[in-house]
């Protein structure tokens, strides 16, 4: 049909003055047209289907008039597989300007360069942004079984088992998607260092391993204006790689009116121009009156030349600003202004009609008014699925639709087709923030809304509860959201849920939505916790600690264990105290955390000295080497080891705490407790926390010139550790005292660098900075010993330096 139009429009041309507006100018716009037709012939050259009443379907994923900045995203791109460095573009603009449009044209680039595409949207109802940064690189691993050949596949899953040893299990909890990574000889089991990985060091360290400068990682956050200072910490730290080895462009969008000068992102891009990380802006205004026109005219299957008039008001009313001229469109339709006229095959207008018309001077009215022109179903769908933020997955749809009459997934559907929801596999998503705003705003009151949260709540905690959905954050959610007030049993299930979800989060990493609903547990526990919810108590009081500890709010996590620590059974008490040591510790308050460990240790039944004199320490260094002597200590196989479940545990976990707390006092101290602690292993048996005490007794007995005792005790110290499958936590105190002092005299110092490099990755890992520097110091002086290049030991001390601030 555009082709017939354009033979009668030739043929108009000898009209003469007579001829309409419409006719063609010129043999140059005759080309321009049948190019166009034939480089378009999916929207031009194919007449469209015949029904009564045709809906004008708008293609949202076209990109209109950015060209320049396309250019500019592929640049960036192209550059970073050249030098192999981390690069960010920002791009910034009003609400519709085309951003997100803007960076998913550069996915076909990425692809067909081999590079990964990851990509998460924040909004203001996220409730933790770090894990969406989290969700977008849990995409990775599927990129990498889909785009990776064999041999690549094969080294990536070895380097990730060398790397991350055994906390690959931890990984995969924060990481579900690793476990497509890991070889079947790997444990599938999480070591109890779970909560205490450092997310910034793990992803970085991940990044490092999977991408490259001929497969770089684009990761995409939309809207970062609602980013918090942690997730943009995290983000800051992965981009600024002091090593350099990660190959990752990051692209944040977000809206410029929406940013105040103390927004965290200010911050975010001024740290990372001081750590020399590339930052490219890209601005976003409206698009032009022929970008405008081509929109339109691809809508509506005509040529340009035909939709001059219909596309220069569009741009008259929109200043090009993309999305309102697409809604306009749609409005037009919608009001009978655009109509399909089946004798001319085509959309049809009268412009001075549509001119008289008075429609909302922005987007967001314009969209309000076609929410209202809804049914009752889809409105009542959309506030539900508003309650989850930007999306939600098909199995929490699936869910709620077999239970909620105003939810019903032929609603959704429908949703798509108006334009207002986008259907992916993992579920619906709001085309646009804009509609997410006006379905909010369908709520007339904050109690309205509370009540759709406590129906979805309801539903979603059965379906929890029966094992049927394991998303215990976005159950406790939303019945936190629709939890007004209620009697003390629903009260006591909302403490209990809301343990689980910051269990959940401690095990992910995700500190701050750990303390929210550690926080929110707290609140729901009844007056007269104690007496009535005894157990529970202790649960939440313990867990609410361990959250406001990881947050550095010390003060509250203190107070949270002695509150619980008068109620509590043995076993929560030991775990009570432990945590306040490594509280007290990590508050530098030393003295206070090994006084508090040394009354643990004499509760426990332990004899502890009353002074650290040079005398009692000799006495009893005399006494553990003639035991050492005795026991065979190079026999490290016949070492009798404690069960798991042995009541004596717990004392020699306190006095690997005291050991490493007197490190940091006085040597005496030190010697004292390293010997008490080796007595205790020998008498009631050995666990992984009794290899670092031996290691550092064997470097004591070097200093009293025991060398080859020294070196025997130490490498017994590393053989112990082998014992042991969760022991990785220990390799970095244990490798500092071996390779460090130790090792000296029998080891290469090559090997002895290799060693304390790998140990200072450890405790980068576990976020053991103190370890991990007190090894990365050893490793730059025996580097120098070892005839490492200067340039080399100087990149490593830059490198500590980093870690240091």
């Amino acid at each position: 049909d555009v082709t017939a139009c354009l033979v009668r429009d030739l043929l108009e041309v000898s009209l003469g003055d007579f001829r309409p507006d419409t006719s063609v100018a010129s043999i140059e716009e005759v080309c321009e047209e049948l190019q166009l037709m034939h480089e378009k012939s999916g929207i031009f050259m194919f007449a469209s289907p015949i029904v009564e009443q045709p809906r004008l379907e708008i293609d949202t994923t076209v990109l209109y008039g950015r060209e320049d900045e396309m250019s500019r995203l592929f640049r960036v791109h192209d550059r970073i597989r050249e030098t192999g460095e981390s690069e960010v573009v920002l791009v910034e603009g009003y609400s519709g300007c085309g951003k997100t449009s803007l960076v998913i044209s550069v996915i076909p680039h990425v692809v067909k360069a081999g590079g990964y595409f990851i990509g998460q949207k924040l909004d203001q109802f996220s409730s933790s942004p770090i894990a969406l940064v989290l969700n977008a690189f849990d995409m990775l691993p599927p990129l990498v079984l889909e785009k990776c050949n064999q041999h690549e596949v094969e080294s990536i899953k070895r380097d990730l088992g060398c790397i991350f040893g055994d906390q690959l299990a931890s990984l995969v909890r924060l990481l579900p998607n690793a476990a497509l990574l890991r070889t079947s000889t790997q444990s599938s089991t999480p070591s109890q260092l779970d909560g205490k990985l450092r997310i910034d060091y793990t992803l970085q360290l991940f990044a490092r391993i999977i991408s490259s400068r001929s497969r770089p990682i684009v990761l995409h956050l939309d809207d970062i204006q609602h980013a918090d200072q942690y997730s943009l910490d995290l983000l800051r730290r992965i981009l600024s790689d002091i090593k350099g080895y990660s190959s990752i462009l990051f692209v944040g969008s977000f809206r410029s009116n929406e940013l105040s000068e103390e927004h965290p992102v200010n911050g975010f891009t001024t740290k990372l121009e001081r750590n020399g990380t590339p930052i490219s802006n890209i601005h976003l205004g409206g698009i032009d009156l022929a970008s405008v026109t081509a929109l339109v005219s691809n809508s509506l299957r005509i040529v340009p030349r035909y939709c001059k008039d219909l596309s220069r008001e569009v741009y008259r009313r929109t200043d090009g600003n993309p999305l309102f001229a697409i809604e306009t469109l749609r409005s037009f339709a919608e009001r009978g202004l655009l109509e399909y006229r089946l004798r001319q095959y085509r959309w049809c207008w009268d412009i001075d009609r549509i001119g008289d018309v008075k429609l909302s001077d922005n987007v967001s009215d314009l969209i309000t008014l076609k929410i209202a022109a809804l049914s009752d179903k889809n409105r009542q769908a959309l506030k539900t699925l508003s309650c989850f933020g930007s999306s939600a997955n098909h199995d929490i749809l699936n869910t709620l639709s077999m239970e909620l009459e105003n939810l019903q997934l032929g609603c959704s559907d429908e949703l798509v087709n108006a334009g207002l929801l986008n259907k992916n596999d993992a579920g619906y998503n709001f085309s646009h923030d804009k509609v997410l705003e006006a379905a909010v705003n369908l709520f007339t009151t904050g109690s309205e809304r509370a009540c759709f949260h406590r129906d979805i709540g309801r539903v979603l905690l059965d379906a929890f509860d029966k094992g049927n959905l394991e998303c215990v954050g976005i159950v406790a959610d939303q019945c936190n959201h629709g939890f007004t007030s209620g009697t003390p049993e629903a009260c006591t299930k909302m403490a209990i849920l809301n343990e689980k979800a910051a269990a959940s989060a401690l095990k992910k990493a995700n500190r701050k939505s750990a303390l929210h609903y550690s926080s929110n547990a707290m609140r729901h526990l009844p007056e007269n916790c104690w007496q009535s919810e005894r157990d529970l108590s202790i649960r939440v009081y313990l867990t609410h600690a361990k959250s406001a500890a990881i947050n550095g709010v010390m003060d509250e996590a203190k107070d949270a264990i002695d509150k619980l620590l008068p109620y509590a059974n043995a076993i929560d008490k030991m775990a009570a105290l432990s945590l306040k040591g490594s509280i007290l510790a990590s508050s530098r308050q030393i003295q206070e955390a090994l006084a508090t460990i040394v009354g643990v240790l004499s509760d426990l039944g332990e004899t502890i000295p009353q002074t650290f004199d040079d005398e009692t320490l000799e006495l009893l260094f005399a006494q553990t080497l003639q035991s050492i002597r005795e026991n065979s200590i190079s026999e490290v196989r016949k070492f009798k080891l404690a069960s798991p479940n042995d009541e004596a545990v717990p004392i020699i976990r306190f006095y690997d705490m005291a050991v490493h707390l007197s490190h940091l006092l006085h040597t005496n101290m030190l010697d004292i407790f390293a010997c008490k602690s080796v007595m205790a292993s020998m008498k009631v048996g050995w666990t992984k926390c009794s290899c670092f005490s031996l290691a550092v007794f064997g470097s004591r007995a070097l200093v009293r010139g025991l060398v080859d005792e020294s070196l025997t005790i130490g490498f017994s110290a590393l053989k112990l550790m082998e014992r042991f499958s969760d022991a990785d936590d220990q390799k970095t105190f244990v490798y500092g005292v071996y390779y460090g002092t130790i090792a000296n005299f029998n080891t290469p110092f090559q090997l002895c660098c290799e060693r304390l490099n790998h140990g200072k990755e450890i405790g980068l890992l576990h976020g053991d900075n103190l370890g991990a520097i007190w090894n990365g110091n050893y490793f730059l002086h025996k580097g120098l010993l070892a005839a490492i290049e200067l340039s080399k030991l100087q990149e490593e001390c830059k490198y500590q330096v980093g870690i240091v601030e």
